[in-house]
């Protein structure tokens, strides 16, 4: 468990109220941890329990449409661009002297997009299952654009939105896809991704906007392009059982100026809440090696 109290703020992001989920150990570096797509930041909480104490200003902030964040409302819609702009203007908010970024998924990606423009203070960047570019041609471009059109013209949230009966309908729902994980743990990641209604009913956390077909993927050769761009040191760290294990993936990696890999055991796609003792590890070492004055933990 941390000994770090978690605060919970508010900032306004490119005119959008983001949720942060903040443990302050203080100190020159801030860890940032962006989470994936349909997740939410407290599930980084995890993580930060195996952490112990430690010396960082850690923020787990929700993506637009997420967790505690703002939807984007009536005529919008979720571009990757959009995330990428929104984590330029959020260090420029919070970060503080150096920053390390860990990115699990689409937060990785969109790290990576973001990276390849070279911000001067980030000292690293832990890509946690960085699932690489689609394996797409140009070809698939039109027929997507023309499901996401059938999809979002007029968008009908009920097409997409399964109802939830309650909160073990939802932990049942979870533990479908994590079988490896502890009841108690599946059980805070369904109160951590849901709410409410006014109505009572109970919904999932994200904007159900998130379910359409993407539009504008990233192409492979321009996905390459933001990789080789990057020049801080990265760190990759995959899940033993995650389905995006492939040739592909590693082949694309392998594109970094400056990269290490580790795969973890015991853990697949979601290695953050299957595996969390393991991925502190690697994330400690990983800080330590590019400032051992600013990575220092007790235990």
């Amino acid at each position: 468990m941390s000994r770090i109290q978690r605060e919970q703020h508010t900032v306004s992001i490119s005119g959008l109220d983001y949720g942060l989920n903040v443990w302050d150990g203080g100190g020159e570096t801030t860890v940032l941890l962006l989470h994936g797509y349909l997740d939410c930041g407290l599930n980084w909480s995890f993580l930060v329990d195996a952490l112990g104490s430690f010396d960082w200003h850690v923020v787990a902030p929700d993506w637009r449409g997420h967790g505690e964040s703002a939807w984007i409302g009536a005529g919008g819609y979720y571009h990757f661009t959009d995330y990428v702009r929104d984590l330029h203007q959020l260090v420029k908010f919070i970060g503080r002297k150096r920053v390390v970024v860990v990115g699990h998924s689409m937060g990785a990606m969109v790290a990576v997009h973001w990276l390849s423009t070279r911000p001067t203070n980030v000292i690293g960047c832990i890509l946690a299952e960085a699932v690489g570019p689609q394996p797409l041609s140009a070809d698939d471009y039109p027929k997507r654009l023309g499901q996401w059109l059938q999809q979002t013209a007029p968008f009908d949230p009920s097409k997409v939105q399964r109802p939830l009966r309650d909160l073990a309908d939802a932990s049942t729902r979870i533990a479908r896809q994590y079988r490896s994980l502890p009841a108690d743990r599946v059980r805070q990641i369904a109160i951590n991704t849901t709410r409410k209604r006014v109505d009572g009913q109970l919904v999932w956390k994200f904007d159900p906007l998130h379910r359409t077909t993407a539009p504008m993927p990233g192409f492979p050769a321009i996905t390459d392009a933001y990789l080789k761009a990057i020049e801080c040191p990265l760190f990759w760290i995959g899940g033993e059982n995650s389905l995006f294990l492939r040739p592909e993936l590693h082949k694309w990696l392998d594109q970094a100026q400056n990269i290490a890999k580790v795969t973890l055991s015991d853990a697949g796609h979601m290695l953050h809440t299957e595996n969390p003792l393991s991925l502190s590890i690697e994330v400690t070492r990983f800080i330590r090696s590019l400032d051992p004055s600013a990575a220092e933990t007790r235990s």
